[in-house]
């Protein structure tokens, strides 16, 4: 269109020996055209790249998502069976004194996520001579991130119970805080453990436990930064969504007012030739 405006005004030009108003201002027109078409060739060169950034962006937000919803799948799995099988768990034994003792040991978890573990232990031993009962108590607090463990959980005892042990993969990570009584230093604990014990009622639940406790702390070291990459991404996503809509108005908007200009250069065109 812009074109066939100037060829139209080259023609004006070479019938006409001067430059009547209407010419005039159809080349005043004209350039205002020009310029709108240079902005409008920008912008649309600008929306482009922005598309393709964006096409590339949901290329990599695809599979990302596809493996976050898997791990986190695989957490949720694990969770849930862990938290079923953590059962308090009590037994007795005969000491070498020949008292009766008595253990228990419960546990209760607050929390199991992709970065953080809290639990709660309360353990307790009861004796007896047949006259009177003697009785000591843990009751501890336990965090840690589980991506500081070692994947494997391993399946033991612990006080001749069947247990899973988890350790720190390279140095204390387990804060512990608390009271107890059953161990050396006897009263208020604030430290860092490299392992732990849980405890279970049979040797199949132990074993059970560590490999779904295995397989969450494996999930949580995948999982680790999926989540802030794929809102890193999504952020992105977003705001090239709303430039490329503000490009796409500002476009419409230059359309308008190209088509507007053209439409007053065909009417002073004619103008042009009656001078």
């Amino acid at each position: 269109m812009k074109n066939a405006v100037i060829l139209v005004l080259s023609c004006l030009l070479l019938i006409s020996c001067g430059k009547s108003e209407a010419v005039i201002r159809a080349e005043a027109l004209t350039e205002q055209v020009n310029g709108y078409e240079q902005e409008k060739e920008a912008k649309v060169a600008e929306k482009a790249k922005l598309e393709s950034e964006l096409a590339d962006l949901n290329a990599q937000l695809a599979p990302l998502q596809g493996q976050l919803g898997q791990v986190n799948g695989q957490m949720a799995q694990s969770r849930n069976k862990i938290n079923a099988m953590l059962k308090p768990v009590a037994w007795s034994a005969v000491a070498p004194s020949g008292e009766g003792v008595a253990h228990a040991w419960t546990i209760k978890i607050e929390m199991l996520s992709v970065n953080r573990w809290e639990w709660k232990e309360e353990e307790s031993v009861a004796a007896s001579d047949g006259w009177e009962t003697a009785q000591v108590f843990d009751v501890l607090n336990y965090s840690v991130d589980p991506r500081s463990l070692k994947s494997e959980a391993l399946v033991t005892t612990y006080l001749d119970k069947p247990a899973i042990r988890f350790d720190c993969m390279t140095e204390k990570c387990i804060k512990v805080e608390g009271s107890q009584q059953l161990s050396e230093p006897i009263g208020p604990v604030n430290e860092m453990r490299d392992s732990n014990y849980w405890a279970f009622r049979s040797a199949d639940d132990a074993r059970v436990a560590a490999q779904d406790i295995s397989a969450f702390i494996s999930a949580a070291k995948q999982e680790n930064g999926l989540p802030q990459r794929a809102s890193g991404l999504n952020d992105r996503a977003a705001k090239i969504t709303e430039e490329i809509a503000r490009l796409t108005e500002e476009i419409d908007t230059l359309d308008e007012k190209i088509a507007d200009l053209t439409g007053q250069i065909k009417i002073l065109v004619p103008q042009g030739l009656k001078s």
